[in-house]
């Protein structure tokens, strides 16, 4: 099991930002640790990350055989 307020929260990914969801509840604990890891997701550049690989599936199925 996880500590909640380890993590603060989780990513919503799929949005064109950075979302982290936290319950309502959140300690002060976790509201910054859900902070902190949105910075991360800024640092390390999720989003762009995510926008890259979704145009190279695109790529590939677009190449790919019909049927197949």
């Amino acid at each position: 099991m996880t500590n909640a307020d380890e993590y603060g929260g989780m990513p919503l990914l799929g949005v064109n930002g950075v979302c982290i969801i936290a319950h309502g509840g959140s300690s002060p604990i976790a509201v910054k640790n859900a902070i902190r890891m949105a910075v991360r997701s800024i640092e390390h550049q999720v989003n762009p990350h995510i926008i890259e690989e979704v145009k190279r599936y695109h790529t590939a199925a677009a190449a790919a055989p019909a049927g197949g």
